[in-house]
C-alpha cells in the first residue's frame, strides 16, 4: 500500500484577527521634585540658647511651577521653634517640579531639615 502524499495537504484557513489597539505610548518614569539649592533655615536664637537640636521631616506638596503649595510637619523635631523655622524656610524654597509622562506634575516630597548646634553660626 502506497504512503499517503502529504505534500499537497491543505491546511485550514486561519480567520483574520481584528486589528489590535495601538500599543500604549511608553510611559516615562516619574521623577520627584528636586530641592538642592535653597537656603538653610535660620536657627532660632532661643533654640540655640536652650541647646535644642533635632530633625524636622516636612511633607511638601510641590505644584507644577515648583512652588511649595502645602507644607505639613510629618515628623516633629520635638521643638516647636525648630519645626516653625523649618516650615518658614521651605515656604520660600523653589523646587524643580516632578514629572509624570514627561510633563510637570504636582506631587509630594518629604524634606528633612536637620538642626545641629555644631552647624549653627553661633
Amino acid at each position: 500500500m502506497p504512503a499517503p502524499d502529504t505534500s499537497t495537504a491543505a491546511t485550514p484557513a486561519t480567520p483574520a484577527l481584528p486589528p489590535s489597539a495601538p500599543a500604549p505610548a511608553a510611559e516615562t518614569r516619574p521623577s520627584i521634585p528636586a530641592y538642592a539649592h535653597n537656603p538653610a533655615p535660620e536657627y532660632p536664637q532661643s533654640a540655640r540658647w536652650d541647646g535644642e537640636e533635632g530633625t524636622v521631616l516636612l511633607r511638601v506638596l510641590v505644584n507644577v511651577s515648583g512652588l511649595p503649595e502645602k507644607i505639613t510637619v510629618a515628623h516633629s523635631s520635638g521643638y516647636t521653634s525648630l519645626d516653625r523655622a523649618a516650615e518658614k524656610a521651605v515656604r520660600h524654597w523653589r523646587f524643580t517640579p516632578g514629572t509624570r509622562d514627561g510633563k510637570p506634575a504636582a506631587m509630594q516630597v518629604e524634606v528633612p531639615i536637620r538642626f545641629r548646634l555644631t552647624d549653627a553660626n553661633l
